[in-house]
Formats: C-alpha cells, structure tokens, sequence
C-alpha cells in the first residue's frame, strides 16, 4: 500500500526527467526509523544514465514530486543521493480503515485473472483406506489450490479416481479369499500379492451379509461383482476421511 501509492508519484516524477525505465525504482525500510518509513537510492542508480551527481538528481526528482501533504510529511536527501519518504499519521489512519474494510479479501491480489489451473491431489486408488501421507496430500493440496484462488486464478480440485488395471482384480482376489475363508474354507489361499488388513475382512463381512453365498463359485462375473463391491466400499471410506478433514 505504502510502496505502491509512493511508487506511482516517483515514475511521474521520472518520466519529467525523461527516465522511461522504472524497473530502477526501488524502495526499502530504513534500518533508522529516524530516516523515515521508505528509502529510495534511485538517483545514485540514475547518475551514469543522466551523467549528473545523485544529489542533483536526487533534488529534481523532489522539485517534480506532486502528492498530497496531508499523506506525505516529508520527503528528503541523506548521504550521497538517498531518497527518504516520511507518510503522515493521517495515511496511516487511511491504510488502517483500508485493511478493516477488505475483511476476508485483505492482502488478495488478481494475479492470476481468472486463467484456469487444475489441482490434483490426494488421488488414492479404491484399493483400501487413506493413510497419513495421504492425508498430508490433502492438506497440502488443498492449501496450493487455495493459494492460487486466493491469487485470482480459477482453480478445479481434482481427485483422479483410478479403478482400472491389475490393481482393482488383486483387490477382488484378497476379498474372495477373505470370503471363501469366513463361509467355512479356512484353507483358502490368500494371493501372494493381496492386499492385507483389516478392512479386506470388513468387506468380506459386509459382502457376506448382502449376498450370502452367491459368489462361492468364484466365477468370473463372480469376481467383477466382487470387484465393484470392493471398489464401492473402499471409495465410500476414502470420502468419509476426507470429509471429516473438511
């Protein structure tokens, strides 16, 4: 707000000089409170370009400054060439009413202007439950994606939902053996590369109490109904957890 307001009577004030590059306009916080509440080293900067002293500079960049001196208290020469600005109480008050005004769009900026960005994140496969990395992908995503919205960009969150490949058969694969083992054939083999846990077990619990014994035969459509069974219930957890984190 300071830099900005400040900023913008400087480049008048330059392009009376005939300076069209801007990008050498600086402003800094004293280290001295007593040398104001902005620093600028623009005329030392500007000396090889105008082939005068700083201080010469310095004084006509004062003379063409046009601002209102209710805002600005003082605006003075130190040292070689520096440039201190002092702001009034009175611009201060104004800064103060201007960011109680701006309520929850304090500090947004238009960076962005409405170009569309797509966050992608936590995007686990329905093969089981969330874990805590995945719960930190949640927090993290969710705060990029409320970042660039913040910063005028129009954001679409994204959960990719992968229920394709040899993963989503393995998941089937573990349930059916959980549900051939609770139906009474404790020697089942469980695969290999099954998934383990608990919750196969709460699945297979569930699908028992849907369809009984329907699916004993472990046929192939047997398997897709598992499967979708499978995919259905491990969704339905997985948005569960990410709701409760908001």
């Amino acid at each position: 707000m300071f830099t900005k307001y400040i900023s913008e009577i400087f480049v008048e004030a330059l392009g009376k000089l005939n300076v069209k590059d801007d990008n050498l306009l600086e402003f800094d916080i004293p280290k001295n409170k007593e040398h104001g509440d902005l620093s600028t080293n623009i005329a030392m900067k500007l000396s090889k370009v105008l082939k005068k002293a700083p201080l010469k500079i310095a004084e006509e960049l004062i003379s063409n400054l046009i601002y209102d001196d209710k805002l600005v208290k003082a605006v003075q020469i130190a040292g070689p060439g520096f440039i201190n600005i002092k702001f009034s109480e009175q611009f201060y008050a104004n800064a103060i009413k201007e960011l109680y005004l701006s309520g929850d769009n304090l500090g947004r900026i238009n960076t962005g202007e409405g170009k569309k960005v797509n966050v992608e994140y936590v995007s686990c496969n329905p093969t089981g439950l969330l874990h805590l990395g995945h719960g930190r992908n949640a927090a993290l995503g969710d705060t990029v994606a409320n970042f660039y919205e913040w910063l005028g960009y129009d954001v679409t969150r994204e959960y990719y939902f992968n229920n394709a490949g040899n993963q989503m058969n393995v998941l089937a694969e573990s349930i059916f053996a959980r549900y051939k083992q609770k139906l009474g054939d404790a020697d089942y083999p469980f695969p290999e590369n099954g998934y383990h846990g608990d919750y196969i077990y709460k699945i297979a619990d569930e699908l028992i109490d849907k369809v009984g014994e329907l699916y004993i035969s472990g046929s192939e459509a047997d398997l897709r109904n598992i499967r979708k069974f499978g995919e259905e219930w491990c969704f339905k957890e997985i948005k569960k957890t990410l709701f409760r984190m908001g």
